[in-house]
């Protein structure tokens, strides 16, 4: 990621190492997830496959709300529904 940062332009050197850097925590959380589910006591473990994509996908689309939801256009009073 460095490496590519710096053959970038300037204008989407910023939104470039966000969105990675958003990727890598959810990789990292997706990696935790499943090791702690390992860990977990009999009672509580299942004999579900592990869905890495779908989990990193969710991951990614939590810390991308995150990070804008200071950002999107909030409704005056008047704009909601009766």
């Amino acid at each position: 990621m460095t490496e590519k940062i710096k053959m970038l332009s300037d204008d989407i050197k910023v939104p470039y190492a966000q969105a990675m850097t958003t990727m890598l925590f959810a990789r990292v959380f997706t990696k935790g997830l499943k090791a702690t589910s390992r860990e977990l006591p009999e009672p509580f473990k299942t004999t579900w496959p592990y869905q890495h994509d779908r989990i990193f996908a969710e991951a990614v689309a939590f810390y991308y709300f995150v990070l804008m939801k200071d950002y999107q256009n909030q409704p005056d009073e008047d704009d909601w529904p009766d």
